[in-house]
């Protein structure tokens, strides 16, 4: 039987010429290297920023090429994983975004352009949205047990003499449900011919 590549080992060689203790040392070696291979400490956040990124020439959003599944992009730096857009945005601004959102002028979550990006929170980003026209309405919601004819329908239905629990009993929804929508606090996007 084979002995172990090792120097000074006389073990038997399981595992591509190494005894078992080696191998699975070696292996540990390899993966902690090839982990941080690319970018060894103190390696600069900017140059790791530049070199996952590439600029579109259309729209002059500077957008990361390997973008997480929610399509932003992520990266570790300062010693904590964060959003490449905040990490860029805090590089250009010089201040830590610490209970802050840092939102897209752009609305493309792969730019990491400094220029696209500002500062804001919750409610801002809300609005944002809704302005943009971003905001889930109506049928974009799977949920939903109601869809734009139903509602055109219960405009009828009101018109025509119907109670609103009737209404609500009829498609299987809160009779509260059915006062917002005539209403228009609900599906207020529907538009209804009076």
């Amino acid at each position: 039987m084979k002995e172990c590549k090792e120097d000074k080992c006389f073990s038997p060689s399981r595992k591509r010429g190494w005894c078992e203790s080696h191998y699975n040392l070696i292996w540990r070696r390899n993966r902690y290297e090839k982990k941080f291979e690319r970018y060894p400490f103190g390696f600069p956040v900017e140059k790791k920023l530049s070199l996952k990124s590439k600029l579109n020439e259309e729209n002059g959003c500077v957008e990361w090429l390997k973008p997480h599944s929610s399509g932003y992009g992520y990266t570790t730096a300062f010693g904590e994983k964060k959003g490449a857009h905040i990490i860029s945005w805090e590089l250009a601004n010089g201040r830590n975004a610490n209970g802050y959102l840092i939102m897209h002028k752009c609305d493309n979550r792969k730019c990491i352009n400094p220029d696209h990006l500002m500062i804001g929170d919750d409610a801002l980003n809300q609005k944002d949205k809704v302005l943009k026209g971003r905001q889930a309405k109506g049928n974009d919601f799977k949920s939903t047990k109601l869809n734009e004819n139903i509602i055109k329908e219960i405009f009828c239905l009101f018109r025509n003499g119907y109670r609103q629990r009737q209404i609500a009993e009829k498609f299987n929804v809160d009779p509260s449900n059915i006062s917002n929508i005539l209403n228009r606090k609900r599906w207020r996007h529907v538009e209804i011919s009076l």
